[in-house]
């Protein structure tokens, strides 16, 4: 009996020994959380250069803030997924707008693991350069950033929306109506030889292409036109008639044709031609509509 009690004995001391003998593997540690500080800071150094990058129409700038697998979310518009269509997007919006201010405010920013997600207001001061109508946007914005393997801050999902409402549907007849109140205008200030008055209907950044002369550019050289013309021509009858109005956002089409007799002041017998006309009016700031193109030729051989 005691021969079988030191056996089992030894028996557990060879197995204490054996635990004793294994080298302690130690336990790795939970990887430190990133403070809300630390994240948000890198929030907003990524908003100051999305600004930067906005400002100077730069594309691998602005890419170079997502993450690969990102996905853009704006109103009207299909998902953008994926960096490549990303880019895609941000080369097209460049290409259509000349960004002259832009300012992305901060309200929160909350942590979850390597998940932010951020939100806060922005506005946006642009120029259309097709037409040179400027472009002006501000709303809010709910953006999740993920961390990266390289312990960055990427944008994961971007979601705005502005909080100007649509504009509503253009009425044609009142635009239409507005055209012909500047013909009525274009008419009488033409009879009554007031180029001041005449150069009222003009934008600033108008257009004339009168025949058998090269481009009026600009308003100060269409009133220099007009003040020669009427110190020179004295007109007895105007009459524009319109037929046809279109209108496509902040321009309107119009054509139709005219019918003007005048007489040099020096003396002559007075000379009827008729014609016709094409003429792009465009909304103003105020809401008015300004002559913005205008090109005219006469059915007078």
């Amino acid at each position: 009996m005691l021969h079988r009690q030191r056996w089992i004995g030894l028996l557990i001391l060879a197995a204490l020994l054996l635990c004793a003998c294994q080298p302690i593997v130690a336990q790795p540690e939970a990887a430190a959380q990133p403070s809300d500080e630390d994240v948000t800071e890198a929030v907003l150094a990524t908003w100051d250069e999305y600004v930067a990058s906005t400002l100077t129409n730069d594309v691998d700038r602005r890419l170079a803030l997502w993450a690969d697998e990102g996905v853009i979310l704006r109103p009207g518009q299909p998902p953008v997924e994926g960096k490549e269509a990303i880019h895609d997007r941000v080369a097209r919006s460049f290409g259509k707008n000349t960004y002259e201010d832009m300012t992305i405010d901060n309200v929160e920013v909350e942590v979850s693991g390597d998940m932010a997600f951020a939100r806060g207001t922005y506005t946006v001061k642009a120029v259309d350069n097709e037409t040179g109508a400027p472009v002006h946007v501000d709303g809010t914005y709910m953006s999740i950033f993920k961390k990266q393997a390289d312990g960055t801050w990427k944008l994961y999902r971007d979601m705005t929306h502005s909080n100007i409402p649509p504009a509503p549907p253009t009425d044609v007849n009142e635009v239409a109506a507005a055209v012909d109140a500047n013909w009525r205008e274009y008419e009488a200030s033409i009879l009554a030889g007031d180029p001041d008055r005449w150069i009222a209907l003009w934008a600033d950044d108008g257009v004339q292409l009168p025949p058998g002369n090269p481009p009026v550019v600009g308003k100060e050289a269409i009133y220099d036109r007009i003040s020669n013309d009427l110190a020179t021509f004295e007109y007895s009858e105007f009459v524009i008639n319109n037929e046809d109005v279109e209108v496509n956002g902040d321009l309107a089409f119009a054509r139709g044709n005219y019918v003007v007799t005048l007489a040099a002041k020096e003396g002559g017998d007075p000379i009827s031609v008729d014609g016709k006309y094409m003429t792009i009016m465009r909304q103003q700031p105020d809401g008015s509509w300004k002559i913005y193109r205008d090109i005219f030729n006469s059915n007078v051989p």
